[in-house]
């Protein structure tokens, strides 16, 4: 590809934002994993003295990381779709700046974000002939991301109604956070390394 004043460089923020998903998916499910097997065993089991401490830092983990996860997320979203314009030579649908407002907005963010990111997807494997189209791995992060919100608004309703929550539900939730944030490390490494690679690939008129 030719060089282009408008690319901006977004490796600062893949590596945090990949540092950042690794750490808040082995915490959640380091923390899914021992609430449901405390579960299974009739909550008996009873943590070594370091794993005991690895639980609740790990507990601690999950509930802070996830704002500084979105900000990351959102400045990589952003770089990446505005690389993202420069590098291919089909018209976009989402730009820089609807990358990111569409997670922000009531009803449409429940559909606008997976198209936003399965665009990013489907433009970065294939910069020059690219069509849209959601990618199986794409689809099944959305729906584990969907479905934990579902089961979280229902624990809300439930808590708001004085009704006690099984330690169960609460450990699928963690593990369900585990799993699609492990989903979603996949598809932003590979966005990543799609753009880079068209990056540094001359393009036709470079070559002749």
């Amino acid at each position: 590809m030719s060089e282009n004043t408008a690319y901006s460089e977004p490796r600062i923020f893949m590596r945090l934002l990949q540092i950042l998903l690794i750490v808040q998916t082995a915490a959640a499910a380091f923390v899914g994993s021992v609430v449901l097997i405390s579960v299974t065993a009739g909550h008996k089991l009873l943590l070594p003295p370091i794993l005991f401490e690895s639980f609740k830092a790990s507990q601690q983990v999950c509930t802070f990381i996830s704002l500084p996860v979105l900000i990351v997320m959102m400045i990589w979203l952003y770089r990446i779709n505005k690389n993202t314009h420069t590098l291919t030579p089909k018209a976009m649908e989402f730009s820089p700046g609807w990358a990111v407002g569409w997670w922000f907005i009531p009803f449409a963010s429940l559909v606008q974000p997976l198209r936003v990111v399965a665009e990013l997807y489907n433009a970065n494997r294939n910069p020059e002939n690219w069509r849209m189209n959601i990618p199986v791995l794409v689809g099944l992060w959305w729906t584990l991301i969907i479905a934990g919100m579902l089961l979280g608004a229902g624990v809300t309703v439930a808590r708001l109604s004085h009704d006690n929550i099984p330690q169960a539900v609460s450990a699928i939730l963690l593990l369900n956070l585990a799993l699609h944030q492990f989903l979603a490390l996949m598809i932003y490494t590979r966005i990543g390394r799609w753009q880079r690679q068209a990056r540094l690939s001359p393009s036709l008129e470079e070559v002749f």
